[in-house]
């Protein structure tokens, strides 16, 4: 149960959301699946990593538009 997913559901239906999950996972490949499908169903872009590939981040980026510029959060 991950606060960070369920925050990032909720913030799905406000504004718009993209996530990369890595299915590729230790023990975890069915979590991960059933996360990126509650993603999808609550508007989020999912994109999958690359079959093979692990990604060993967790990484948060907000693009906020103020004043006609995009401002980056990291």
């Amino acid at each position: 149960h991950s606060p960070i997913v369920k925050a990032l559901i909720e913030a799905a239906s406000k504004i718009q959301v993209s996530v990369l999950v890595e299915l590729k996972a230790r023990f975890d490949e069915e979590s991960n699946l059933h996360w990126a499908k509650a993603l999808e169903r609550a508007g989020a872009l999912v994109v999958y990593g690359v079959f093979k590939l692990k990604v060993h981040a967790k990484m948060l980026v907000i693009t906020k538009k103020t004043d006609n510029q995009l401002r980056h959060f990291t």
